[in-house]
């Protein structure tokens, strides 16, 4: 997962199923303004359409991920 972030601060990407239910917070800690890449180990997640959550301040980004095994 790539992304980034623009003001330096706190930033947290969440995982979220089809229906909007959490499934994992993938990060949350502070960040420096920049781009930043992330792996996602999904051997633990079933197969699936889920959108994953960047908020950064007052930024907030939601991404399509489907899991396909």
């Amino acid at each position: 997962i790539e992304y980034g972030i623009g003001l330096s601060g706190n930033a947290s990407i969440e995982l979220v199923d089809a229906m909007g239910q959490k499934v994992m917070t993938l990060i949350d800690q502070p960040h420096a303004s920049g781009n930043y890449e992330m792996t996602l180990d999904v051997s633990r997640i079933p197969a699936g359409v889920y959108f994953y959550v960047l908020r950064s301040g007052p930024y907030l980004e939601r991404q399509k991920l489907v899991i396909t095994k």
